[in-house]
């Protein structure tokens, strides 16, 4: 078995309670589109993201990568996809739309679910499909045919928590409120040296969104409680070979892998900051693999 595992900042532009799903600029939720930017899309994008805020624009600070390898359960220090990237393709959005689409508050499944892995001359990408003998069907299909079905909750997260550990020690965001007040300590700076007029703007928008955290109790509540909240994944992505991609066409790998047999991924998300609009993202994918 080789096993990837990655972690790493990505981005979702998206509107939080209590506005509706589909809302495109932010009104009374805790994000907000600020001067220069796009409407909210809701992808999640753990690759080329939009619109990147300081400060996970600068070097190094965005981007869900693979950090080691191991191979049949042993290390692999040299492997070459270490470094690698890993993404979610075909905009992938978490699907919750108010509980329309789900029957708990924190079921956010991810439709499409199609993960990516691809460096050094390889690439390995494969789509999780709801119903293998029905493969197109979405997550509204299969909330329309059985949300309780076990085929709809295999791809559902565990309870989210809050205040979680492995998040604090994965981002360093160890005291959220402080975390936030010195986001805009730095802002405020930013400002004082930038005369774009647009970039002006946008600062300003959100060093008042940020202000917020002393005048308004509930906004603050959910700003301070993403910084910990931790939603966790696990299943196997079961793609047909039609659904599976396999480049490896200099042999990097040194082995075969497997495109029937799934491969078993479990991750989590969390952290999201409602200022950069990023969040965390930490977790294995396994590829059954034959070495030559």
């Amino acid at each position: 078995m080789l096993t990837l595992n990655f972690e790493g900042w990505f981005q979702n532009r998206m509107a939080t309670n209590p506005d509706p799903t589909d809302e495109k600029w932010g009104k009374s939720g805790t994000t907000v589109v600020v001067a220069g930017e796009p409407p909210f899309d809701r992808t999640l994008r753990l690759q080329n993201p939009i619109a990147l805020r300081y400060p996970r624009s600068e070097p190094g600070q965005f981007g869900v990568f693979v950090r080691s390898v191991e191979l049949n359960g042993q290390a692999a220090p040299d492997h070459p996809l270490v470094g690698a990237a890993v993404d979610l393709l075909e905009d992938g959005k978490y699907e919750q739309q108010n509980l329309i689409l789900v029957t708990a508050p924190f079921d956010t499944p991810i439709d499409p679910f199609h993960i990516a892995v691809y460096g050094a001359g390889v690439s390995l990408s494969r789509k999780d499909v709801w119903d293998l003998d029905n493969p197109d069907l979405d997550v509204r299909d299969m909330t329309q045919i059985d949300p309780l079905s076990p085929q709809f909750r295999r791809r559902i997260n565990l309870p989210p928590a809050l205040r979680s550990p492995d998040v604090a020690e994965a981002t360093g965001i160890m005291d959220y409120r402080g975390y936030r007040v010195e986001r805009g300590q730095q802002l405020q700076q930013l400002l004082e040296k930038t005369t774009d007029e647009t970039q002006r703007l946008a600062l300003q928008k959100r060093i008042h969104w940020l202000e917020k955290d002393s005048q308004y109790g509930g906004l603050t509540l959910a700003a301070l409680q993403f910084l910990g909240m931790i939603a966790q994944y696990k299943f196997g992505v079961n793609g047909p070979p039609a659904y599976t991609k396999v480049l490896d066409e200099h042999n990097v790998l040194g082995g075969r892998v497997g495109i029937d047999a799934d491969w078993p991924l479990e991750f989590w998300m969390g952290g999201y900051d409602a200022d950069t609009l990023c969040g965390y993202m930490k977790g294995s994918l396994s590829v059954p693999f034959r070495p030559d």
